[in-house]
């Protein structure tokens, strides 16, 4: 079985920064009174050129961790959270492969830490793997080869059970793929297909109702259209 090639991590600088992406400057707006309402407690200037940034827990302190992922270079860098909020301290830098047009935080085996899922939407491949205690080490669990052309993939909780299941969505198509985690990490089975509008940009799992199973938010750039689903 083929694995993710992960080189030994290179030296990082020991100094408190934030990684975040893309944007020239950024500000990190936590949750405060009221709904809607943010204030700004740090702003940063981070690496440009990130294509995915991941929430993940590394270490089980409560604190949102992040993995800022380059598709055209390979670079990963895995950083924690600080005790300041907005603050996180680089832990673990990886080349990676290069071409993941998704990388899904998931749970895998219930113990706390996000397992991750890359998938290569041009190839159709996926590799999930799981976190260890090393905190950005994973250790990839299964390789597959997946339908090609998923714009979004999204983890879900489809049935309560604390293992992660998926959406997979073409946005070109309106294919939408439903699928359950089994107790073997990584292996999937569709349990719902269906036929979904075309052109939605962003699938974003919420909570909406408090019933634990996730319900969904689509968006469409171009049009502005928002449609809130709930699950049954």
């Amino acid at each position: 079985m083929s694995t993710l090639r992960l080189l030994k991590p290179t030296s990082i600088r020991k100094a408190f920064l934030a990684v975040f992406v893309l944007s020239l400057s950024l500000t990190l707006t936590p949750a405060h009174a009221g709904p809607g309402a943010q204030y700004p407690v740090l702003e940063v200037q981070a690496s440009t050129g990130w294509t995915t940034v991941v929430p993940m827990h590394l270490n089980r302190d409560g604190f949102t961790d992040l993995l800022s992922y380059n598709a055209s270079t390979g670079k990963a860098v895995y950083s924690v959270a600080t005790g300041t909020p907005g603050a996180q301290y680089p832990v673990f830098e990886v080349q990676a492969a290069k071409g993941w047009t998704a990388v899904v935080p998931m749970h895998l085996n219930r113990d706390g830490l996000t397992d991750l899922l890359f998938y290569n939407a041009n190839t159709g491949k996926a590799v999930y793997s799981v976190a260890t205690t090393a905190p950005g080490v994973q250790q990839t669990v299964l390789e597959v080869q997946a339908a090609k052309g998923w714009t979004s993939v999204v983890p879900l909780n489809i049935n309560g059970d604390g293992l992660t299941d998926l959406l997979s969505y073409n946005a070109s198509t309106g294919r939408a793929v439903y699928s359950v985690a089994t107790s073997v990490p990584g292996d999937q089975q569709t349990a719902l297909e269906v036929q979904a509008s075309t052109g939605w940009t962003a699938v974003v799992p919420l909570n909406i109702n408090g019933n634990v199973l996730s319900d969904l938010l689509s968006y469409n750039k171009t049009t502005g259209r928002a449609v809130y689903s709930v699950s049954d």
